[in-house]
């Protein structure tokens, strides 16, 4: 599916303190056939940048974490996870990887470009989304997760921003910076991590989950805004979250224009306790789903 090469580099400091790609991060790339180019975003654990291959002429881009600019637990715990998990799956809406190169201190993972952004900048720019095409990208962002969850993957950090979007307006999930990959169905996993405004409450709560069911959530949170370019629960409300407010919590201020199927699939999925939230299959044979294949 891919390379996956190990670099003999001595460590060196490859980051300058404005955040910006260094001399020597450029010769390591180049030495190994890529160019860097524009940077396409920053996070808390790495930067993303395009880059031109000498090998086929063409655009990729390069996901680059270096171990300086981590704690010591995410460098020895998240991103042997992360490089074990694009090791395994192969999907057609998840972002393709070509290559993972790594040296004592840096990881590069060289991935297929989307040329259509992410879904988060797509949806602003839209203000929300008409319903056939929410269908189509929830129905493609769900084929993923099932694929995975099947792996016993869970991807943990699901937002529109890790949901890029190729030149065909086709979906990519990417950023497995948080997956885990369970040992059996149903284990309860502990650490607290994802993003605030689509972390499942249980995860809120800092309570033991199930990663399938807290997926799901944050699968429901993202159907939510592609259908109505708000979201579900503003800040004060999530650190409210209970078993006792959570019915009164749910609104649906542009309901109007959303059919009641697609209202219906949304609160099925935002079911605070997780028990009792869809799963999987419940989801594809809901009957919105099947109204529109």
């Amino acid at each position: 599916m891919f390379k996956r090469n190990k670099i003999p580099v001595t460590r060196t400091t490859s980051y300058t303190r404005s955040g910006r790609i260094s001399m020597s991060m450029k010769l390591i790339l180049q030495k190994q056939g890529y160019v860097l180019e524009k940077k396409l975003a920053s996070g808390a654990f790495s930067k993303v940048q395009v880059a031109h291959s000498l090998s086929n002429n063409r655009s990729v881009v390069v996901k680059i974490i270096e171990k300086s600019s981590l704690e010591d637990e995410i460098w020895d715990q998240f991103v042997p996870r992360e490089i074990d998990t694009i090791c395994r799956i192969e999907h057609p809406h998840i972002i393709r990887t070509h290559e993972i190169l790594q040296t004592e201190v840096q990881i590069f993972i060289v991935m297929k470009v989307a040329n259509g952004g992410n879904l988060s900048d797509y949806v602003a720019k839209k203000k929300y989304l008409q319903e056939y095409i929410v269908h189509r990208l929830f129905g493609e962002i769900t084929s993923a997760l099932k694929y995975l969850h099947n792996k016993l993957i869970y991807h943990r950090d699901l937002k529109p921003e890790n949901v890029l979007l190729d030149g065909n307006f086709r979906s990519k999930l990417a950023d497995f910076g948080f997956s885990r990959k369970a040992s059996f169905s149903k284990q309860k996993l502990e650490t607290y991590c994802g993003s605030f405004l689509f972390a499942s409450p249980e995860i809120l709560r800092n309570k033991p989950y199930e990663g399938a069911t807290s997926d799901i959530w944050s699968l429901g949170v993202i159907l939510y805004l592609m259908l109505t370019g708000a979201m579900p629960f503003s800040e004060k409300e999530i650190w409210q979250i209970d078993s006792d407010n959570i019915p009164t919590l749910i609104h649906f201020p542009h309901w109007p224009r959303v059919s009641p199927l697609a209202e219906n699939m949304v609160r099925q999925l935002l079911v605070f306790i997780p028990e009792t939230r869809f799963k999987l299959l419940e989801i594809e044979d809901h009957l919105w789903m099947r109204k529109h294949t």
